[in-house]
């Protein structure tokens, strides 16, 4: 898909909906990753977590054909920062993998949901001792919400940018990383 940055940041927004929408978010988990302050601080570690973060989940829910054959569980991330340019975070959402290939356990949101909390709290050692970090997970479809006004809220603050070979950079306060769409 093609963006024009020159469009206008109502235009651009909407394109990047449509694109992520396009994808099957029936059952989901939306997530909030808030990093401790050592982290959150700067771009590339809250990044780097994050990426750490699910080679974790994915190995656990494909085992080694994560590493092998590149399987990942669909997923849609966006770093955002705050206002005064640092306190980066993390939103997404991840789609309960259905597929064989996946472990059997983790083909359910409470499975995947378990997992993720595991993950967080087991093997995120930056998380450990140091506050505050927090951990958010949600079913995409909980109360009032639903795949599209979770996608609408993760890209509130998209406006311009360009895509690079291995992410979706944006300009000022958003950066996509760690997206992987099948």
């Amino acid at each position: 898909m093609e963006f024009n940055i020159q469009e206008k940041p109502d235009k651009y927004r909407e394109a990047i909906r449509r694109w992520v929408l396009a994808y099957d978010w029936s059952i989901a988990l939306s997530y909030t990753f808030t990093f401790s302050e050592i982290i959150a601080a700067s771009e590339k570690w809250t990044m780097k977590n994050t990426q750490y973060f699910f080679n974790c989940v994915d190995r656990g829910v494909y085992r080694t054909l994560q590493r092998r054959k590149g399987l990942r569980c669909q997923r849609f991330n966006i770093l955002e920062q705050g206002k005064q340019g640092e306190n980066f975070h993390i939103h997404g959402i991840i789609a309960v993998p259905t597929d064989d290939k996946a472990k059997p356990e983790y083909r359910s949101l409470n499975g995947l949901r378990g997992l993720m909390r595991h993950v967080w709290l087991n093997k995120m050692i930056c998380n450990r001792q140091i506050i505050p970090h927090r951990f958010e997970i949600k079913d995409v479809n909980f109360g009032s919400y639903s795949p599209e006004k979770w996608i609408s809220y993760i890209t509130k603050d998209v406006n311009q940018g360009d895509f690079e070979t291995s992410n979706l950079a944006v300009p000022g306060s958003i950066r996509f990383g760690a997206t992987h769409l099948r």
